[in-house]
């Protein structure tokens, strides 16, 4: 009964990473977020088989699962124009070296050091993904990622704690992965009234793309404002004034806003991409 339910909350997940898709269609993280549909198809079908209890005790399909999530948090590093569809066969590279750690395991169980290896590679490339999240809207959705992923591959090594279950620690692990997409769709729908254009573009981008790409950005931007002796400074909440400076003019205004939407061309994002997001703010 359990399985079956976890089956149905991760079949609804498809949802609202199809919303993302499309909200993000004209940008470079439909890439990143295609990687992630096919991450959880496979979460899908893991869920399917423990539910119709034909999961193989050699678990392929959640370390394939837990490397295509991997493979998905990597991506988003390489979203940006030139060399966003080259970076996609550096992803695929890293999940056909995550399929021969996995043939190469099985082929000798005893090597203890290939188990490390295929164990720190699958953790460590989720946690990147998780750690890029964490200083933005969708923070709580990275933390039960890390969580539910954390537990799955716990469980995955087959180093259980004493008295565990093995049934019960995998269910609540795979309970928490399947509410990533709907806490991750709630928290970007969440309205929070930002009034002004510079810091809805701002903020869009930086709960979108996460902290590797967001802080690069607040980089370029600020030496542009310093080169410009525009009066503010692009802080991590948004735009703010310089210590005891004017306000801007009009015109500055609106050269700065421009400024920031070339910086986002590369990323697909210097027009205004649909309005759900334009309103959310930390």
């Amino acid at each position: 009964m359990v399985s079956s339910i976890l089956f149905l909350i991760f079949l609804t997940g498809l949802y609202p990473i199809w919303r993302a898709v499309r909200f993000n269609w004209k940008t470079t993280l439909r890439y990143p977020l295609f990687w992630g549909l096919g991450a959880w198809l496979a979460w899908v079908t893991v869920a399917y088989l423990q539910a119709i209890r034909l999961e193989p005790e050699a678990s392929s399909p959640r370390y394939l699962a837990l490397g295509l999530t991997g493979c998905a948090s990597i991506a988003v590093l390489g979203a940006r124009r030139p060399g966003v569809g080259a970076w996609n066969f550096v992803i695929l590279a890293l999940l056909l070296v995550m399929a021969f750690l996995w043939v190469e395991g099985h082929l000798a169980a005893d090597d203890r050091i290939l188990y490390r290896v295929r164990t720190v590679l699958l953790a460590s490339t989720v946690a990147i993904g998780v750690l890029n999240y964490l200083p933005t809207r969708l923070a709580p959705a990275a933390v039960l990622l890390a969580f539910g992923c954390g537990l799955e591959i716990f469980n995955l090594t087959r180093a259980k704690p004493p008295g565990w279950g093995y049934e019960p620690a995998q269910s609540f692990a795979r309970l928490i992965v399947a509410l990533v997409p709907w806490v991750a769709y709630a928290r970007m729908r969440w309205p929070v009234n930002v009034p002004s254009e510079f810091d809805q573009l701002w903020l869009r981008f930086r709960n979108s793309f996460g902290l590797f790409w967001a802080q690069r950005l607040r980089e370029q931007f600020n030496q542009s404002a310093k080169n410009s002796d525009w009066p503010v400074v692009l802080r991590w909440q948004g735009l703010r004034l310089a210590q005891g400076a004017p306000p801007p003019s009009p015109a500055d205004r609106q050269a700065m806003l421009e400024n920031l939407r070339a910086l986002m061309k590369r990323f697909g994002m210097d027009q205004e991409v649909g309005s759900e997001n334009s309103t959310k703010k930390n």
